[in-house]
């Protein structure tokens, strides 16, 4: 499966002659990204009269057709405002001293037989070496 930054990051350093000196830089751009993104999305398809309700509604709506820069598959519908449709294990790997994904994806809703995240303050990860 092909990651959204892939495509997003080029697009942008393209666009605007931004660059990010770390994964973890560009992790929050893509993040505001995808804030900027759905409320674009949600204004688009809300109506005449845009408030709480009818950006709700409209967000809801989109279903899996959110594209977004920083999750791999997405999903909103009524119950469902986390976006996350797909999600990774991420483990420590202390032969690179980062983070590691070694399965694949696991689908939501996920669960804790689904992902078992090893919590360390501050990894880095393997594409920032």
């Amino acid at each position: 499966m092909p990651l959204p930054h892939e495509a997003v990051l080029p697009a942008h350093e393209a666009r605007t002659g931004q660059t990010f000196d770390s994964t973890n830089a560009a992790s929050i751009a893509l993040q505001f990204c995808d804030g900027i993104d759905l409320v674009a999305a949600a204004a688009r398809d809300a109506g005449q009269v845009i408030d709480l309700r009818t950006a709700m509604r409209a967000i809801e709506r989109l279903g899996s057709s959110f594209a977004s820069a920083s999750l791999v598959a997405t999903y909103l519908g009524p119950g469902r405002h986390d976006a996350l449709e797909v999600g990774y294990d991420m483990v420590w790997d202390s032969d690179c001293g980062c983070a590691a994904y070694p399965t694949r994806p696991a689908t939501h809703p996920l669960t804790l037989s689904d992902l078992t995240l090893s919590l360390v303050p501050d990894l880095p990860t393997c594409a920032s070496r």
